[in-house]
């Protein structure tokens, strides 16, 4: 375990000085050094705790405790370093998986490698039962060699109701051309295995192909975002309905075919917002789709903003969106701008509220706080906050 200074100036112009004035007060928390790189963001836990994965070696799960006093300094543990030997995982790019946190602190994540067939696995990490104890890992399921596709599970999984998880995996299948899964945790509270099942596999016709995110509505319903495919082969927004009778097939629905820019390697963000709409991020489009009518199969997609530039993640909280875009300035580092709808329902408005520098690139998933504080990570191996 290590501690670093709260903020520490990087001579390099790696990250934060904004020259935004006025609008965000930002700061770097912690700094990865050795053989630790590529944080790829950081999910919250009970009482502000920060977790995520780094590369380096096997790859690493980490912990941050947030500082006692406001502007202290935060704490880094190592809670788990995996091995690739014996059925146990590796990541030495952990930009191909983001971790689950249940209510009870148990960690769950993917990893790109290693597994029964070197192809990854989920795995679970419980906390130990005394504190500064060590962290247990299971691996929960090995994903099949599935052809040499080169898939992996690319996405945080979500956790429903008695511990049931649910996530995508990029070229696996009936097809090879990605899934979505469930894995449900053994039935007898004396253990055993847990059940994995595919609920769908993608076809790459007007179905989509090569998911990559997956998020959780009202219901029970999944609804994600297909790489490829579609209508337009340029991917889609779909929904995955459970079914009516338990062990029967889940339906998928295809919502919204992508168009123009919004496909492929850009087909990163979808959130269920406040609202009931779905705010999706592809490329460099922010677009919202909204039911119709209610209980209607029709949806509604609306462009809300253009921005451009590369985009990396997107949260929304009562109607304000967030979102970081990487490579947007003449530094390569990105930006983060704020998304809100002007007065009586008229068109929505940018700001630019950051900008990142140098190989400050902000990447993968982004925690927005109760206080509305932001926390994410950058390729170049840092932790950082942001204050609107």
């Amino acid at each position: 375990m290590r501690t670093v200074p709260a903020f520490v100036t990087l001579l390099s112009a790696s990250f934060l000085a904004s020259h935004v004035a006025g609008q965000v007060t930002g700061r770097e928390i912690y700094e990865f050094s050795g053989s630790q790189y590529q944080p790829l963001g950081v999910v919250a836990g009970p009482d502000g705790v920060l977790y995520g994965m780094v590369g380096g070696g096997n790859g690493s799960v980490f912990e941050l405790q947030p500082p006692a006093t406001p502007g202290g300094s935060w704490t880094e543990t190592v809670l788990y370093s995996f091995t690739g030997q014996n059925g146990d995982g590796w990541n030495e790019w952990p930009s191909l998986g983001i971790l689950t946190v249940d209510s009870s602190g148990n960690i769950y994540g993917t990893t790109n490698g290693g597994g029964t067939y070197n192809a990854g696995i989920v795995f679970e990490l419980q906390p130990p039962l005394a504190s500064g104890g060590a962290w247990t890992e299971t691996v929960l399921y090995s994903f099949p060699p599935n052809g040499g596709l080169g898939g992996f599970a690319s996405t945080e999984m979500v956790i429903v109701e008695h511990g049931v998880l649910y996530g995508v995996y990029t070229a696996g299948g009936d097809y090879g051309l990605g899934m979505v899964f469930e894995l449900r945790p053994p039935a007898s509270s004396s253990g055993g295995p847990w059940v994995f099942t595919t609920l769908y596999s993608f076809t790459g016709g007007g179905d989509g192909a090569f998911p990559a995110v997956l998020t959780r509505g009202p219901g029970g319903v999944l609804y994600g975002l297909a790489g490829a495919g579609g209508s337009t082969g340029q991917g889609a927004v779909f929904e995955l309905s459970p079914p009516v009778v338990p062990g029967q097939a889940w339906t998928e629905k295809v919502l919204y075919n992508l168009l123009g820019g919004k496909a492929g390697y850009g087909a990163v963000g979808l959130v269920m917002g406040s609202d009931g709409s779905l705010y999706g991020l592809s490329v460099s489009t922010v677009f919202q789709l909204t039911p119709t009518v209610t209980g209607s199969t029709a949806w509604t997609e609306t462009t809300l903003y253009s921005l451009g530039e590369a985009d990396s993640t997107i949260v929304e909280r009562n109607g304000t969106i967030y979102v970081t875009t990487w490579g947007g300035n003449l530094s390569f580092g990105g930006n983060l701008y704020q998304l809100q709808q002007s007065q009586g329902g008229g068109p929505w408005i940018a700001t630019l509220i950051h900008q990142f520098y140098g190989y400050g690139v902000p990447w993968g998933s982004l925690v927005l706080n109760q206080n509305g504080t932001l926390l994410g990570a950058c390729l170049a191996g840092f932790i950082y906050e942001l204050k609107p």
